[in-house]
């Protein structure tokens, strides 16, 4: 007769997944190795957020700005130890282990107002990013035009990004959209949500 199920396995295998024991890392700061066994993919989500609109006093021809920006990604957290940085305040976001990094969506809604449309904007987006250091972020790209993705007449537009590194990407990374009207118009109501998967 075989007991096959009494032989032990050659590593330890989590019951579930939970923020217990040794996975209680809630910011992401403590150095430890990527966790091996989960299949679960990196996955960051934002509220929705009503962007408020700022005027652009001697801008001209920019009447009035808004501006978003994601917090700092931490795209390689299983670094956390081997650079032997301590505490970092950037937001990890783990990579599948069957797959490359991801992208970031991010979601503009409520152009369908009476008095607030897609006519006469302009949208920036820049990158900033480290390949060490969560504390300085210096600026990596030109700023890019996107205001071509946002066109058309649905009430609705979506952006998304990738950050450099061909799949395996840098390791803080941040992106800030600025939306500038080059028209007068009622005071925007847009609201803006984002996920990073």
């Amino acid at each position: 007769m075989s007991h096959y199920w009494n032989m032990p396995f050659p590593a330890y295998y989590p019951a579930s997944l939970d923020q217990s024991g040794y996975n209680y890392n809630p910011a992401g700061s403590l150095p430890r190795p990527a966790p091996k066994l989960s299949t679960v993919p990196g996955l960051w989500t934002g509220g929705k957020v009503p962007l408020q609109a700022l005027f652009s006093a001697g801008a001209a021809p920019v009447v009035r700005t808004l501006t978003w920006s994601t917090p700092v990604f931490d795209l390689r957290p299983e670094l956390h130890g081997a650079t032997g940085g301590g505490t970092t305040n950037a937001v990890p976001v783990w990579r599948q282990l069957f797959g490359a990094g991801g992208k970031l969506w991010v979601q503009i809604s409520r152009f369908d107002s009476a008095v607030f449309s897609k006519t006469g904007l302009r949208v920036i987006s820049r990158e900033y990013g480290h390949i060490l250091d969560d504390q300085d972020l210096p600026q990596i790209d030109d700023a890019e035009d996107v205001t071509s993705e946002l066109v058309g007449p649905a009430p609705s537009g979506i952006l998304i990004f990738q950050p450099p590194g061909s799949g395996y990407p840098l390791r803080y990374w941040r992106l800030t959209i600025t939306i500038e009207y080059l028209e007068t118009h009622a005071d925007p109501a847009l609201v803006l949500q984002a996920g990073y998967y």
